[in-house]
């Protein structure tokens, strides 16, 4: 009786709902996470392969434009050219730190520079007179437009990556809250097999009521360390997921596990 009890058990509607919504869950954790990869590999790419040559580029049309205002002995472009150097070195450095960041705050202190950038670059096109002049001037603004769509395109990109990490946070504590009813759910059905199997063999031997209690409260341990071994690997990984959340990966995830659990714990580590 208490193997039908068990497979009762096993069987019952609202443990195999949770269970399915735990297996769905950590299906959509995998899905956030190769989000959240995708999105970080992206933004640096944007950032190496079309922002720092963009600002490279722009360092040497200021350079060019200088020497040749200098030639000429314009000192309101020189002036201008000296200002628009600062506000590049500022963006430069602004730019290096959200590249690795990835924080809201140090993209708007770059998107803060870079505006400032573009009205020093202004002013320097107000009183640059000759064809050559011109010319370098027309390049440097167009790799500051170039620069600042590759900031844009930054940005998104890890505003897409923080929505990301905040679902797979919740996604966490959601699988958190489904471990704990179910393991208030096998510990409820338990106690409601554990009293129809004592009451249904009140009349048998001793001998076989003790091996039958045995069983049972043995079937009760296995079923609490299981949900429990489950509700501490989420616990680990929620910990984990909140690390990653606040910009630390240098934490390991040191737990072993198989199924889709084991899955999930895999994504994270990559």
């Amino acid at each position: 009786e208490l193997i039908t009890d068990a497979e009762e058990l096993a069987s019952h509607k609202e443990t195999r709902e949770r269970l399915n919504q735990i297996r769905e869950r950590v299906r959509q954790f995998n899905s956030d996470v190769d989000i959240v990869n995708k999105n970080i590999t992206d933004a640096y790419a944007q950032y190496t392969g079309v922002v720092q040559q963009n600002a490279r580029e722009m360092m040497d049309n200021l350079l060019k434009l200088g020497d040749l205002a200098a030639a000429v002995n314009n000192v309101t472009a020189l002036n201008n050219i000296t200002h628009s150097w600062d506000n590049l070195a500022a963006a430069r450095s602004s730019l290096s730190r959200y590249a690795e960041s990835r924080d809201a705050a140090d993209g708007k202190r770059t998107t803060d520079n870079l505006n400032g950038l573009a009205k020093e670059l202004e002013e320097i096109g107000k009183v640059i007179i000759s064809s050559e002049g011109r010319s370098v001037y027309d390049a440097l603004m167009k790799d500051n437009q170039e620069l600042q769509a590759g900031m844009s395109d930054m940005g998104r990109t890890n505003e897409q990556a923080a929505t990301a990490r905040g679902d797979i946070i919740a996604n966490i504590q959601a699988m958190r809250d489904i471990a704990n009813a179910l393991n208030d759910d096998v510990a409820n059905q338990m106690v409601t097999y554990g009293t129809q199997t004592l009451e249904s063999n009140a009349s048998a031997q001793t001998f076989m009521l003790g091996i039958s209690a045995g069983g049972f409260i043995l079937g009760i341990v296995l079923s609490i360390l299981i949900v429990i071994g489950i509700v501490r690997v989420l616990n680990r990984v929620s910990s984990f997921a909140l690390g990653i959340a606040r910009g630390d990966f240098a934490q390991r995830l040191d737990v072993r596990e198989k199924g889709e659990i084991g899955d999930m714990i895999a994504a994270m580590r990559e």
